[in-house]
């Protein structure tokens, strides 16, 4: 009888002894969906890849939609992170904009489980994930209205623009994650990131 596959997780997280239990779950979750989508995800299976009852994790999560949220949760915050150090090293705020764009492009195609994850139907019951969201979106908000201000984007508002710059962007993140991007729309390199710098320029942004 051939044995059963592990899972990512199982083979990949380190044993716990002790610390942070909670940050150990979720680490174990960010690298299970690497080769996994969210659904596949078990509280048991990865309270097992780092070494503890799964009675011990449900300590820390009520069950296995509170860890997905949690997952989801630092999703936002090291996006965030990759979005606002690629615009803070640019010289001016369309090139900021521009160089954030990258950032997520960057992010939702290295993790495309764990971006489809953090824009998952779960959102709509979890008021901590809506904040996640919310501070991510007024982040974008901010740095449009700098380029506003410095004359070099539309004159509309700055929520049209926005929503316009992000439906570029995540739009195009998400056909790139998953490979649905052919050799018909290539201009050019066929590189997301190519494709993404030529989408701004038609779109004004």
């Amino acid at each position: 009888m051939s044995a059963v596959p592990r899972s990512r997780a199982a083979t990949t997280a380190k044993p716990y002894h002790h610390g942070d239990l909670r940050h150990a779950l979720i680490e174990a979750g960010i690298q299970e969906l690497k080769v996994s989508q969210a659904a596949d995800l078990s509280l048991r299976a990865l309270a097992g890849a780092v070494g503890v009852s799964h009675a011990a994790a449900y300590r820390h999560f009520a069950d296995r939609d509170d860890l997905l949220v949690a997952i989801a949760q630092e999703g936002f915050a090291q996006l965030t992170a990759a979005v606002e150090s690629a615009a803070d090293a640019a010289d001016d705020p369309v090139t900021a904009l521009r160089s954030a764009a990258r950032a997520y492009l960057r992010f939702g195609t290295g993790s495309p489980n764990w971006l489809a994850l953090m824009f998952s139907p779960m959102a709509a019951n979890s008021p901590d994930l809506i904040a996640a969201q919310e501070l991510s979106v007024s982040r974008l908000l901010s740095r449009v209205g700098a380029a506003q201000a410095a004359r070099r984007l539309p004159d509309a508002p700055a929520q049209t623009v926005a929503l316009l710059a992000w439906t570029v962007v995540h739009g195009l993140t998400t056909l790139a994650s998953g490979d649905q991007l052919g050799d018909e729309f290539a201009v050019g390199p066929a590189d997301p990131e190519h494709q993404l710098d030529l989408l701004l320029e038609l779109a004004g942004l």
